[in-house]
Formats: C-alpha cells, sequence, structure tokens
C-alpha cells in the first residue's frame, strides 16, 4: 500500500477517480502475472489533471498500465497505477471521417471493426493488438503489415510539469516500436489519427490478418505479446531483418520453461504464463535466450515488451 487513509480521503471524493488499495493486477495485464498495487482510475481530462498534480505534490510515482498488454507487473509494485477510462463518443464511428479525435483509453479493436467496416487504408496495421491507443502511440505498435506512426496527426499530453501540450507528429517522432517525444511522467490522453484513403480490400486483408494470428500466435494462453525486437543487419550492403521468433526457434528453445512460464510451441518469441508466473520467471527465461542467442550468434536481442 502507498497511499495513505490521508491521501485517499483528498482524492476520492472526486466522481470521475476511483481509488483502489492493494489491488491484485492480474485481470489488469495481458500477461496474467501475480501483481499488486494501489490503482487509480480515472474517467475525465480533468480528474487526470487533478490526479496527477496531487501526487507530483506528494512526491509519489505513477505509471499509466493502459490496457496491461505490453508489460511485465512486478508483484509489489513501489508506484502508483493510473488507469485511464476516459469515454469515447461511439457516433464518431458511424461514418468514415478525414480525422478522429481520439481518447487515449480507447481500444484498438473498436478501431479495427470501424476500418473493416469502412475499409480505412492503414487502420489494418494494428490489426489484433490488444491494446489502447495511447499505449499504442507510445511504443509505436505494429504488425507485418506496418507501424501506427503513419496515421497519427497529433497526440495531446499531459506533461510531468502539469502543463497540456500537444505534440505534432513529425518525420523525426517516431522509430522501430519508440517514439522520441514523451518523458518521464508524461501523459497521452487523446490522439488524433487520420486513414489514408478508402480502400475495398482493407476488410479482405485484416480478416486473411487475423486468421493468420490465429493460426501461428498463441491467442489461448497469458502473453505480453511478443517479447524481442526483431534486429536489423547490413549483410553484402542489403538491409535484412533478423526475426527473433524465427531464430529462438531455430536454437530449438520452444518449449523451455522456468516455473509456471514456457517459451511458446507456436510462436518463440511469445513466452505463455501456465498459471502463477512471475516478472522473475520471466526475467528468467530472457537471460536464458539471451545466453543462447549470444553463444551462437554474438548478439542479444532487445527487449520490446517494457519490464517494470
Amino acid at each position: 500500500m502507498i497511499l495513505t487513509a490521508l491521501q485517499i480521503s483528498r482524492l476520492s471524493p472526486h466522481p470521475e477517480i476511483e481509488i483502489s488499495i492493494d489491488q491484485s493486477l492480474t485481470k489488469y495485464n495481458s500477461f496474467r502475472l501475480n501483481s499488486f498495487g494501489d490503482l487509480i482510475t480515472i474517467r475525465s481530462i480533468e480528474a487526470l489533471c487533478e490526479t496527477v498534480q496531487y501526487l507530483t505534490c506528494e512526491n509519489l510515482r505513477y505509471r499509466i498500465i493502459g490496457q496491461g498488454s505490453n508489460l511485465v507487473l512486478p508483484k509489489i509494485a513501489d508506484w502508483i497505477y493510473l488507469k485511464l477510462e476516459i469515454p469515447v463518443d461511439l457516433d464518431i464511428f458511424s461514418q468514415p471521417r478525414h480525422e478522429y479525435l481520439l481518447p487515449s483509453s480507447v481500444q484498438l479493436n473498436l478501431l479495427t471493426q470501424h476500418a473493416a467496416k469502412f475499409g480505412l487504408k492503414g487502420w489494418e496495421v494494428f490489426t489484433g493488438i490488444p491494446a489502447s491507443l495511447g499505449g499504442a502511440v507510445v511504443m509505436n505498435a505494429g504488425t507485418n503489415l506496418g507501424e501506427i506512426c503513419n496515421i497519427i496527426i497529433d497526440v495531446q499530453v499531459l506533461r510531468s510539469n502539469g502543463k497540456l501540450n500537444t505534440h505534432i507528429i513529425t518525420p523525426d517522432s517516431f522509430s522501430y516500436r519508440a517514439n522520441h517525444f514523451l518523458t518521464k511522467g508524461d501523459i497521452i490522453y487523446s490522439v488524433k489519427v487520420r486513414h489514408c484513403g478508402i480502400d475495398s480490400t482493407i476488410p479482405r486483408i485484416i480478416k486473411d490478418y487475423q486468421t493468420l494470428r490465429k493460426r501461428t500466435q498463441p491467442l489461448n494462453l497469458p502473453t505480453c505479446g511478443c517479447v524481442f525486437k526483431n534486429r536489423t543487419v547490413i549483410e553484402h550492403g542489403q538491409e535484412k531483418i533478423l526475426r527473433a521468433g524465427q531464430l529462438i526457434d531455430s536454437l530449438g528453445l520452444k518449449g523451455r520453461c522456468v516455473n509456471r512460464l514456457q517459451v511458446s510451441n507456436i510462436h518463440a518469441n511469445f513466452f505463455e504464463n501456465l498459471g502463477g508466473a512471475t516478472k522473475d520467471d520471466f526475467l528468467a527465461l530472457v537471460q536464458i535466450i539471451h545466453d543462447e542467442v549470444q553463444s551462437k550468434y554474438g548478439f542479444k536481442f532487445d527487449l520490446e515488451v517494457e519490464v517494470w
């Protein structure tokens, strides 16, 4: 427990702030790791500003948990988790628009449904990613179809100093699985996105990619998504991508276990929680992969997942 009774009493009267103390966070992360912490659910931008201002004044650390789909959480945290549940007006999805200003807490699957219905080109790139829009922007999420950065116009941010700010996207705003405009303590609260035109093939592309995921990824067990980033190398003057899953598979590491955590037998860049796994299990299994890859190939893959 991080928050005291007095601190709770000062925050809790706000109708759009909900505080849960020593909350089990298992259901708040797609990996379903055993984890506990104080959780503040926030349902408006005003409530977000008030919460962050108060926590900063009290010298209390905080982190946005989002959908917890790309996170490895500790068993017990020494910070406070913030979860945004800012409502979205569903009327915005009644027809295609040139631009969409959306709360960061909106789920990507809702956007995928809209893209499939109207054929929005560019939105197929995040098909199947179990994340919120804000979380996807933070890590420049993507699939084999592309990256989300290509459809973002600007991002509205509550800076760690308490100021609201709009970052207009430039070619330097993102790189592979990373952004370059957020600093520690900054929080995305809304995102303006566009599409790249109407394309009648988009519904089929989305459906085919969803089918591919079901066949090639372990969707029936808790995972944190891809654990490692793919690696780009130059061979004979040509750029070549070393896919982490394929390389780990080639080392015979599918099925390798640490306690209740195992390398997936379906896709080697996924770790499956068989029930009761912890952050320590994750770190131990990562080290095994690092050691094997280093021994055979002389390098280590960078982590794609964020370890807290």
